[in-house]
């Protein structure tokens, strides 16, 4: 009985293994040439696969109470938006092609008021803060793209008060078109609640899967 029982229990162990495998992930650089395009005929369809956390492109931190967001934004995601927004069939991708663009997000869980306001002492305090997310916060920001550090190019800080509890920030950084697609890492010093480096990494494996419009 104890071989029959050792016979059954192996190939379960083995199938479990090759499992595992296959969720490994790789940072290896991937030509451009080998990537793979997911092809939508509908912008919705392409927004909807992207903003799928499933899909890699949305990534979240906690760090204590603090939530960090994220989010590498394909071009023709943007193509796609731009699409519903102006419905403007002429949009084109190369519209998009000089940056890499990413967003990023800032939340206080539990806390139903505007961000910045999380654990203040004085209104100077506040104005320090909005200084820092308008202008400063911007130096704070770099993107590792593969051996190149590059600084933020386009930086934009959409402030909503007390319409929501989060900061919202639209970054773009230099696209240097190059031959492979290499590991890429948003990488943020947090000097507003003082949380350290915050990075996100993504893989080339994910970045290779690029959703195109039709």
């Amino acid at each position: 009985m104890k071989i029959n029982h050792i016979v059954i229990l192996f190939p379960f162990l083995l199938a479990c293994n090759k499992d595992i495998q296959q969720d490994v992930i790789s940072f290896e650089p991937i030509p451009m040439n080998k990537a793979s395009k997911v092809e939508f005929k509908e912008p919705e369809k392409l927004i909807r696969f992207v903003d799928n956390e499933e899909n890699g492109y949305l990534k979240n931190k906690t760090i204590e109470n603090i939530k960090y967001s994220s989010f590498l934004k394909p071009i023709e995601y943007l193509l796609a938006q731009k699409r519903i927004s102006e419905n403007n069939p002429a949009v084109k991708s190369s519209d998009f092609e000089d940056l890499q663009y990413f967003d990023l997000r800032i939340e206080v869980k539990d806390f139903k008021m505007e961000f910045i306001k999380y654990d203040i002492e004085t209104p100077e305090q506040y104005e320090e803060r909005v200084k820092y997310c308008a202008f400063d916060m911007q130096n704070n920001i770099k993107l590792i793209d593969g051996n190149d550090t590059l600084s933020c190019l386009l930086y934009h800080y959409e402030r909503a008060f007390n319409v929501v509890p989060y900061g919202h920030f639209i970054l773009g950084f230099e696209n240097k078109n190059k031959k492979l697609i290499e590991t890429k890492t948003l990488c943020f010093e947090d000097k507003l609640f003082n949380k350290g480096m915050i990075k996100f990494t993504y893989a080339p494996q994910t970045i290779a899967k690029q959703p195109v419009l039709l």
